[in-house]
C-alpha cells in the first residue's frame, strides 16, 4: 500500500468537481454504473486530485494507488505510475471502469478479437472499459504519471493474460482484491 500523504483538496476544488454530476453519481441507485458517468466521476475527482509529484517528496519505483471513495455502486483510486511502470494485460472481471489521466501520460493497449490497438493519453485524456475487455496500462514516459481510476461495481478481481501467436489471450493468473473496508482497517 502506498505511504503517500493524504491529498489536499481544498472546499472550493471539492465544490466545483461535484456539482455538474448527475445525481445518480453522488447518490446512486442499485446496479452499476454505466462507462460514460464513470469516466464523468473519474474526470471531476481528476479535478481535485493532486499529481504524485506534488504530493510525496520520496522517489517511487513501483506503481503505488490509494482508494479516494467507495460508494455501494463503485470505486475510485488514485493511482501513480513512476517511469517504466506497466499493469500487464489484465480484466476487472464484472466490473466497468473508467480512468483520467491527472499529470503525465500513460500508455494504453487495449485487445479486441485479438488485436492489440495502442494510444497515448496525456494529462486531461480518460478512457473506458467495459466488463470483460482485456488492455494493459503504463507508463512509458521519463517523467512520473498519476490517474483517477473508477470501476463499477466495486473491483474484486483482475484477471491476466498473456497475448500468444495468433492473438490468442491465455489466462496467467486472478488476483482476488481485498474489500475497501479490510484494506482501510488494516491500515
Amino acid at each position: 500500500m502506498s505511504s503517500l500523504v493524504p491529498m489536499p483538496v481544498s472546499p472550493a476544488a471539492a465544490a466545483e468537481a461535484w456539482p455538474a454530476l448527475p445525481p445518480r453519481a453522488l447518490h446512486p441507485s442499485t446496479g452499476p454504473l454505466d462507462v460514460a458517468l464513470l469516466l464523468q466521476v473519474a474526470r471531476r475527482l481528476g479535478r481535485v486530485v493532486q499529481s504524485w509529484a506534488r504530493r510525496a517528496d520520496e522517489h517511487l519505483l513501483d506503481r503505488q494507488f490509494e482508494t479516494l471513495l467507495a460508494t455501494e455502486a463503485f470505486e475510485a483510486w488514485v493511482i501513480d505510475w513512476p517511469p517504466g511502470t506497466v499493469l500487464d494485460l489484465h480484466d476487472h472481471g464484472r466490473s466497468a471502469a473508467a480512468f483520467f489521466v491527472v499529470a503525465g501520460a500513460l500508455d494504453e493497449v487495449s485487445v479486441t478479437a485479438g488485436v492489440a490497438a495502442e494510444r497515448r493519453l496525456r494529462r486531461g485524456a480518460g478512457a473506458t472499459v467495459v466488463p470483460g475487455q482485456v488492455h494493459a496500462v503504463g507508463n512509458r514516459s521519463r517523467g512520473a504519471a498519476t490517474s483517477v481510476h473508477v470501476y463499477s461495481p466495486r473491483l474484486t478481481v483482475m484477471t491476466y493474460y498473456e497475448l500468444g501467436d495468433g492473438g490468442r489471450l491465455t489466462v496467467t493468473r486472478d488476483d482476488r482484491l481485498p474489500s475497501v473496508e479490510r484494506s482501510v482497517a488494516a491500515r
